[in-house]
């Protein structure tokens, strides 16, 4: 879970998710506002709401995060380091922000992935044309595909990360592919995913061999990584195109279990860095009819400092228990039927 500073949310998030024994989660604090009083306050809470199992929650904060940069792909390269070392059983990497709200049980998501295992989800928005709003400046727009629009999955728009700033290296200019070597399928979308162990391992290993300088029997991780490393939003892409490019790319379902509203939504600036981005609106009580129709297992975003956003949640929160219910009765009654049948 990667927190900015909606905090209490993220607790919120942990707590509707948490299961006794089935799942860990890594809980990330920006750099850029986790003071050590903030991590001690987390980790007390985490004792205080799950006493013994609150060992099944990690806080952790190694990177100052800005949207669009670096930062928000080495995050969670890392949280596939950290889960892999866990001695822990587990089948799926989920990652999630702080304005992530489930739409959906627990139980239901953990049976499905179960009966699924191997699977990775990533929805997959774009294999063609870039966008031309993300070259960075105060006046620039999107109409639509033109003729001179480069075939390339992402924009490849270099940039620079420092200081927790993002800034425009060459506004304007593409930066080709240095992929020598290997083949490559360029896809990208959102960065909320759902990956496999097997997948997440795959990954690790090939970025840790090449870190210790080993010989680089699968270069298609680190080539993919270096490629967009310099690159605006290069978690967008990275896991798109890794998981097309790899012996994974039969394993995809192009999904991602989410809903978020982003129709018409405005692009935003903000003076840390010098491209502009697209922000899903805020959701409220409106959107509820639409999201029992899309049934996703978690809804994007919830502001909990809007009073618009509380019905919302409740009514989630009640048909999440609802659901919950018919789910532990048709355990129930599937247990009672196999006792039936071998009687």
């Amino acid at each position: 879970i990667l927190a900015h500073d909606r905090f209490v949310q993220v607790q919120r998030l942990v707590a509707r998710l948490f299961d006794p024994g089935r799942n860990l989660f890594l809980v990330h604090l920006d750099e850029k506002v986790a003071t050590p009083q903030l991590m001690q306050s987390f980790t007390s809470w985490a004792k205080q709401a799950l006493g013994e199992e609150s060992r099944r929650v990690r806080i952790f904060s190694e990177f100052s995060v800005h949207r669009g940069g670096r930062s928000m792909l080495d995050v969670q390269l890392r949280a596939f380091h950290l889960l892999i070392e866990d001695p822990r059983p587990w089948d799926f990497f989920m990652n999630l922000g702080d304005t992530h709200y489930p739409a959906e049980s627990f139980f239901w998501m953990g049976s499905y992935l179960w009966l699924h295992r191997g699977t990775n989800y990533a929805r997959i928005t774009s294999t063609k044309y870039y966008d031309p709003t993300l070259q960075g400046g105060s006046g620039a727009t999107y109409n639509g595909p033109r003729k001179e629009d480069v075939y390339i999955a992402c924009d490849r728009s270099l940039s620079f990360e420092c200081g927790g700033q993002l800034f425009s290296l060459a506004p304007g200019v593409k930066f080709p592919p240095v992929l020598s070597g290997v083949t490559v399928t360029a896809a990208s979308g959102p960065e909320w995913v759902i990956l496999s162990r097997s997948f997440v391992e795959y990954t690790n290993l090939g970025l840790q061999e090449a870190a210790a300088g080993e010989p680089r029997r699968n270069p298609v991780v680190r080539r993919i990584y270096e490629d967009l490393a310099g690159l605006s939003i290069p978690e967008e892409t990275f896991f798109q195109t890794l998981l097309l490019s790899s012996p994974f790319c039969q394993t995809v379902l192009r999904h991602e279990f989410l809903y978020l509203d982003l129709y018409d939504a405005p692009w935003r600036t903000s003076p840390d860095s010098d491209f502009p981005f697209q922000s899903p609106r805020p959701l409220n009580a409106t959107h509820l009819a639409e999201i029992g129709r899309d049934e996703p297992w978690f809804v994007r975003k919830i502001d909990s400092s809007l009073p618009a956003a509380l019905s919302l949640r409740g009514a989630l929160d009640a048909s999440v228990s609802r659901r919950s219910s018919c789910l532990v009765l048709l355990k129930v009654l599937l247990v009672l039927l196999l006792l039936l049948l071998l009687l």
